[in-house]
């Protein structure tokens, strides 16, 4: 394990650069993100929905204290019940978030990433020029796209 990375502190960490209608309520109030691969590998396949316990965190340069709130994110496959029901043999993994300080803290072009660790998972939000943090680095982002930074 090397010194210095999250992996230290997390069974998997994933990182996604926000879309506008990921981040914007007035372009859309989905409050959720696609499950990718990189979610996958961290949070399993559910069954059923499952809920986290997480702890969401805004940081930012400009505030001398980052903006913390705890709550929840619920992890599930928006097909299964179509599988079950009607055969559609289709998956589509969703993480679902509910408003809070932090997601109103949201932009379009900001990071996300996302830590887990058995049933408790942290989503911290910042600028991709943050100082706080070389892990939110521009250079970290993979054209948009979520991905596993590193997997314990």
């Amino acid at each position: 394990m090397k010194q210095g990375y999250l992996s230290q502190y997390f069974e998997g960490v994933a990182l996604k650069r926000l879309s506008a209608v990921e981040a914007d309520v007035i372009r859309s109030n989905q409050h959720e993100f696609n499950g990718v691969e990189s979610l996958r590998s961290i949070l399993g396949e559910p069954s059923g929905k499952v809920r986290f316990a997480a702890r969401f965190l805004y940081l930012s340069d400009q505030d001398d204290e980052p903006v913390i709130e705890d709550g929840f994110l619920t992890w599930y496959d928006a097909r299964q019940k179509a599988r079950e029901e009607r055969g559609v043999m289709r998956w589509e993994y969703r993480l679902y978030f509910p408003t809070n300080l932090v997601s109103q803290c949201a932009a379009e072009g900001l990071h996300r990433v996302w830590c887990g660790t058995g049933r408790r998972m942290m989503s911290a939000l910042a600028d991709a020029r943050t100082t706080l943090h070389p892990g939110f680095g521009a250079d970290a982002a993979v054209g948009g796209r979520q991905r596993v930074v590193s997997s314990g």
